[in-house]
């Protein structure tokens, strides 16, 4: 495996474990949306373009925006 798949895949480990420890929904939709563009890169590097191109249109593009749209609309609830 070459190292810079290593190095994605362990930023996308990290990316994950902030992800946990967040309380802020806000800051967790910007999380996920760089550890999907990471995992984007990371199908690239193992020849999938086709995946990879999905992989950063919807679900770093499109889920992050609706994600940040629900937020916005219903605010931060802790129940």
């Amino acid at each position: 495996m070459p190292v810079l798949s290593v190095i994605i895949l362990a930023i996308c480990i990290i990316l994950v474990a902030f992800l946990q420890r967040t309380a802020d929904l806000l800051k967790a939709a910007v999380i996920l949306a760089i550890m999907n563009v990471f995992v984007g890169l990371y199908f690239y590097l193992m020849s999938a373009p086709d995946l990879a191109i999905t992989q950063l249109a919807v679900n770093a593009g499109i889920s992050t925006a609706l994600f940040v749209y629900v937020i916005k609309k219903c605010g931060e609830r802790y129940e």
